[in-house]
C-alpha cells in the first residue's frame, strides 16, 4: 500500500507522524509546566505566609522584649519601641488575614488578633498602672520620705546640741527604722515581690512606730514634740502612699501574671503553629512538586525517546523508500551514459521513483530500437558513399581529361582565328600595302628598337616589382609579429580585467575597508578595457594593413608576372617584326592568292572558336561540380564511418 503512495505523500506522512509525537511531547511539557507553575504558586503563597508568621514572630518576641524592659526600667524609649512594633504587629495581622486562607491557620490569625488585642489593653494598663505608681512615688513616698528624714534628723541634732543622749538614741533607732524601711520600700518598688513588701511594711509601720512611740515618751523639748509630729503625720501619708502603690503594684502583677505572661506565650506559640503549619505544608508540597516534575521529566524522556524512534524508523523506511529506487535509477542512467542499452529496471512500486525507473527503462528500450535502425542505415549509408566516391571520381578523371583537351583545341582555334583575322586583314591590305613595303621595312626596323627599350624598361619594372614584393613580404611578416605581440597585450589585458573582478569582488567583501581598493580595481579594470578596445582598433588596423599587403603583393606578383608575359611578348613582337620584314616580300605575293580563302577560312574559324569556347565552359562547370560532388562523397564516407562509430560505442 506504501509503494502506491506518491512521494509528496509519504515525505509528508513521517513529516506528520513525527510532528505529532513532537505535540504530544509538547503537550506533556506544557501541562507538567502549568503543574509545576501551579506548584510554584502555591508554594510562593506559602512562602508569603511563612515570611509572615516569622516577622509575626519576630515582632511579637520585640513586643514581649519591650515590654519587659519597660516593666524593668520604665524607660520610655521600651515604650516607644513597644507601640512602633505593635503597630508592625497590627499591620503583619491585616496581611496575614489576607494572605493566609487555610481555615486552621486562618482561625489561629483571628484569635491572634484578640489576644493580641487583650496584651494590647492588658499592657496599656499596666502603662497606667505604673505611671499612678510613679505619680504617687514621685507625689507621696519621696516628699513625705525626705519630710520623715528631715525631721529626725533635726531632732538628732537638736538632741546632740542639747546633749540629750537618750533623746539621740532614741531618734536614732528612729531614724534606722526609717531608713531600713524606705530601702525595703526601694526593693519592694523595684521587684514589685509581696515579701519586699511584707519588710518594707513591718519596718515602716510596726517597728517605725513602736521605735517613734517610745521616742515620744522621752521627749519634752517641744521643738522636739513639733518635729516629732511632723514625722508621723508625713509617716501617716507615706503609709498611705505605699498601700495604694501595693494595690497598684498588685493590680500590675496580677495583669502581668495572668495576662501579659500568658497572652505572651500564647501569642508566640500560636505564630510559631503557623509557621510550622506552613512549613510542614511546604514540606508536602515541594515533595509533591519535586514528584511530579520527576514524573513529567521521566514521562517527557520516555515520549521523547518513543519520538525519537519512530522519526528515526520513519526516516530510515523513507530513505530506503527514496534511495533505492534512486540508485537504480542513477546506475542505470551511468549504463545508459556509457552506451549500455541492454539494462533492464523492474519496480513494483506506483510512485515517482516507480515512474521513474518505467521512464528510464522505456527510454532504454527506445534508444536500443533506434540506435539498431541508426546502426544499418550507417552500414548502408558507408556502401553507398563509397560507391558514390568511386562513380565520381572517374567521373572527375573523365572531365578533367576532356577539359584538357578542350583547353588544348581552344587553344589551338585561338591562334587559327587570330593567325585567320592576320592574313585576311593582311590579304584585304595587301593591294593598298604593296607601294608601303618599302617604308613597313623601315618601320620595322624603328619598331624593333624600340621593342628593345621596351623590354630593358619592362626588365628594370620587373626588378623593381621584385623588390616591392620582398618589402612587402617583410612587412606582412612584421604585421604578424605585431599581431602575436596585440594577442599577448589582449591577454595581458584579459588577465588585469579579471583580477580587477576579483579585486572588486574582496573589495566588496570588506566593505567600507576595501571601498578605495575598489575604486582603484574599477580604474585598472576601465583601463584594461581600453587597453582591450585599443588593441581590438590596432588588430583592425593591421588586419586592414594586412589585406592591403596581400593586395598589393598580389598585385605585384600580378605585375612581375605580366612584365614577364610583356617581356616574352616583346622579344616575340621582335623576332615577329624581323619575321615580317623579311616575309613583307613574299607576303606581298601571296596576298592576292589568299585573300580569299582566308576570308572564308576566318569566318568558318570564327564559328568553330565560339563553339570551342561554349564546350570549355561546359567541362569546367562539369569539372567543378565533379569535384564537389567527389568532395561530398567524400564528406558523405566520412560522416558514415563517424556515424557507425558512434553507433558502435552502444551494447544493444
Amino acid at each position: 500500500m506504501l509503494k502506491d503512495l506518491r512521494l509528496g505523500l509519504k515525505i509528508g506522512l513521517s513529516f506528520f507522524v513525527v510532528l505529532a509525537l513532537l505535540s504530544v511531547v509538547l503537550g506533556v511539557g506544557i501541562i507538567a509546566l502549568e503543574k509545576a507553575d501551579e506548584g510554584i504558586t502555591r508554594y510562593e503563597g506559602l512562602a508569603r505566609e511563612t515570611n509572615f508568621s516569622g516577622r509575626l514572630q519576630a515582632n511579637m518576641l520585640m513586643v514581649r522584649m519591650n515590654v519587659l524592659g519597660y516593666l524593668d526600667t520604665q524607660n520610655d524609649n521600651n515604650l516607644t519601641q513597644y507601640k512602633a512594633y505593635l503597630d508592625k504587629m497590627d499591620t503583619f495581622l491585616v496581611k496575614s488575614r489576607k494572605e493566609i486562607q487555610q481555615p486552621e491557620r486562618a482561625q489561629i490569625i483571628k484569635s491572634l488578633e484578640t489576644s493580641i488585642t487583650k496584651y494590647k489593653n492588658a499592657f496599656s494598663s499596666v502603662v497606667s498602672l505604673t505611671e499612678q505608681q510613679n505619680s504617687i512615688l514621685n507625689d507621696q513616698l519621696v516628699p513625705q520620705g525626705e519630710v520623715m528624714g528631715e525631721a529626725i534628723a533635726a531632732i538628732i541634732k537638736s538632741a546632740y546640741d542639747d546633749n540629750d543622749a537618750k533623746t539621740v538614741y532614741n531618734a536614732s533607732h528612729v531614724q534606722e527604722k526609717l531608713l531600713f524601711g524606705r530601702l525595703y520600700v526601694v526593693k519592694f518598688l523595684k521587684s514589685n515581690t509581696q515579701q519586699d513588701y511584707g519588710v518594707a511594711i513591718n519596718s515602716m509601720d510596726t517597728k517605725l512606730v513602736e521605735e517613734a512611740t517610745e521616742l515620744k515618751q522621752y521627749l519634752s523639748n517641744p521643738t522636739h514634740k513639733s518635729l516629732l509630729s511632723q514625722f508621723l503625720t508625713a509617716h501617716q501619708k507615706y503609709l498611705r502612699g505605699l498601700n495604694d502603690i501595693h494595690q497598684l503594684i498588685k493590680d500590675k502583677n496580677e495583669l502581668i501574671n495572668n495576662t501579659l505572661k500568658k497572652i505572651g506565650p500564647q501569642v508566640a506559640k500560636s505564630v510559631d503553629d503557623v509557621k510550622l503549619s506552613v512549613m510542614a505544608e511546604q514540606d508536602i508540597l515541594g515533595s509533591e512538586i519535586k514528584t511530579n516534575t520527576n514524573d513529567s521529566i521521566n514521562l517527557t524522556l520516555i515520549l521523547s525517546f518513543v519520538a525519537i524512534l519512530m522519526g528515526s524508523i520513519a526516516a530510515y523506511l523513507l530513505t530506503i523508500a527514496i534511495t533505492r529506487p534512486i540508485s537504480q535509477a542513477v546506475k542505470a542512467a551511468n549504463q545508459l551514459a556509457k552506451g549500455d542499452l541492454t539494462i533492464e529496471v523492474t519496480s513494483s512500486s506506483r510512485d515517482e521513483t516507480g515512474q521513474l525507473l518505467a521512464s528510464i527503462q522505456g527510454t532504454a528500450t527506445n534508444l536500443r530500437n533506434i540506435i539498431a535502425t541508426i546502426s544499418g542505415a550507417s552500414i548502408e549509408l558507408a556502401s553507398a558513399s563509397q560507391e558514390l566516391a568511386v562513380v565520381t571520381e572517374q567521373s572527375s578523371q573523365g572531365v578533367v581529361n576532356q577539359q584538357t583537351e578542350t583547353d588544348l583545341v581552344a587553344t589551338a582555334m585561338n591562334e587559327m582565328a587570330a593567325t585567320v583575322n592576320d592574313v585576311a586583314s593582311n590579304a584585304s591590305n595587301a593591294s593598298n600595302a604593296a607601294g608601303a613595303a618599302n617604308q613597313a621595312d623601315n618601320d620595322a626596323s624603328s619598331g624593333s628598337q624600340v621593342v628593345e627599350k621596351t623590354i630593358l624598361a619592362i626588365n628594370t619594372l620587373a626588378d623593381r616589382v621584385n623588390e616591392s614584393s620582398e618589402k612587402l613580404g617583410e612587412v606582412e611578416d612584421a604585421t604578424l609579429n605585431i599581431v602575436k605581440i596585440l594577442d599577448v597585450i589582449r591577454g595581458i589585458a584579459d588577465q588585469t580585467n579579471l583580477l580587477a573582478l576579483n579585486a572588486a569582488i574582496e573589495a566588496a567583501r570588506a566593505g567600507e575597508h576595501g571601498r578605495g581598493f575598489a575604486v582603484v580595481a574599477d580604474e585598472v579594470r576601465s583601463l584594461a578595457q581600453r587597453t582591450q578596445g585599443s588593441t581590438q582598433e590596432i588588430q583592425n588596423m593591421i588586419e586592414q594593413l594586412q589585406a592591403g599587403t596581400q593586395s598589393t603583393v598580389a598585385v605585384m606578383t600580378q605585375g612581375r608576372t605580366q612584365a614577364a608575359e610583356s617581356v616574352d611578348q616583346a622579344n616575340e613582337t621582335g623576332r615577329a617584326l624581323q619575321a615580317i620584314t623579311q616575309a613583307i616580300s613574299v607576303i606581298n605575293d601571296m596576298n592576292i592568292q589568299i585573300a580569299s580563302a582566308s576570308e572564308q577560312q576566318s569566318s568558318v574559324a570564327e564559328s568553330i572558336n565560339e563553339n570551342v569556347i561554349n564546350v570549355k565552359h561546359i567541362a569546367e562547370e562539369n569539372a567543378v561540380a565533379a569535384n564537389q560532388t567527389r568532395a561530398s562523397a567524400g564528406e558523405i564516407a566520412l560522416l558514415s564511418e563517424q556515424l557507425k562509430e558512434l553507433v558502435d560505442q552502444f551494447k544493444i
